[in-house]
């Protein structure tokens, strides 16, 4: 990320913030309890709606075979 803005002749600044934010994501990370629930919040909504979507399909293809 940070090599991408130094190729692309990003101003000083720009590298510095992201180098920043890239300090920032690191610490955050390598603490357990942040590890956790994060990986756990990048997961959970893709989850949740391949549940509800095939909830509903499957409700609706039963709710057909008894009508």
């Amino acid at each position: 990320m940070i090599e991408r803005a130094k190729a692309s002749g990003e101003s000083q600044d720009k590298i510095e913030k992201q180098t920043q934010e890239a300090k920032q994501f690191k610490e955050m990370y390598n603490k357990p309890v942040n590890n956790i629930a994060l990986t756990f919040l990048e997961v959970f909504p893709v989850g949740l709606a391949a549940t509800l979507l095939s909830a509903a399909f499957l409700r609706k293809k039963a709710a057909n075979a008894t009508a």
